[in-house]
């Protein structure tokens, strides 16, 4: 028998708090379904709910989440993906209201360009730029550009998270510097931004 399922919250929390890689384990099996299913009940999307659940429970490996030997490791988790979920609507909220104003912005810019081959010409100095970027950086902007998220990019990439940032800030910055057509360069925005 396994001797962590018959912890109690509190031994649990205790172990946890050391870092024992058997207590998290058990954690895990003991509160990821719980704790998903009260997320789920909240997001509505499976897919968003498990990340939130995931996420905390990778924190907690990590030790980025301090936990207190004394008090049970149930409500401390129910409050983190509480939390979580609120940090998710509003990161929601923000992006629905920037991908509106770039809508807009791009639909005020289409109605103001003259004429198909024009938008030709544009698309093709942009990708021209793009592909003037160094490799690793191109690669990265180009996978943001077809849809994936920062996690997949660093997966796939086999970077960190902050490096698939840094890469496509300054692929954005050196882009801004060598497009001078604003119709260019609101494209590119609202593009990256759809794929935050």
């Amino acid at each position: 028998m396994n001797r962590y399922a018959s912890l109690t919250h509190i031994e649990l929390a205790g172990r946890l708090s050391r870092s024992d890689p058997k207590a998290y384990e058990e954690a895990y099996k003991r509160y990821f379904n719980i704790l998903f299913q009260y997320a789920n009940k909240r997001i509505k999307d499976v897919a968003q709910s498990h990340d939130v659940v995931q996420d905390i429970f990778y924190r907690l490996l990590t030790g980025k989440i301090a936990i207190d030997p004394s008090k049970s490791i149930v409500a401390y988790l129910f409050q983190s993906v509480k939390n979580e979920i609120i940090d998710l609507g509003i990161r929601n909220a923000l992006k629905a209201k920037h991908q509106k104003y770039f809508t807009d912005l791009l639909k005020y810019s289409q109605n103001h360009t003259d004429d198909t081959v024009e938008k030709k010409e544009r698309m093709k100095l942009l990708q021209q730029e793009i592909d003037r970027l160094p490799p690793k950086m191109r690669r990265i902007f180009e996978m943001a550009l077809k849809g994936y998220r920062r996690k997949q990019i660093a997966a796939e990439a086999n970077v960190s998270e902050e490096t698939v940032k840094k890469q496509l800030y300054n692929a954005t910055k050196t882009l801004k510097e060598r497009l001078t057509d604003r119709s260019l360069l609101i494209l590119m925005a609202l593009i990256l931004l759809l794929n935050e």
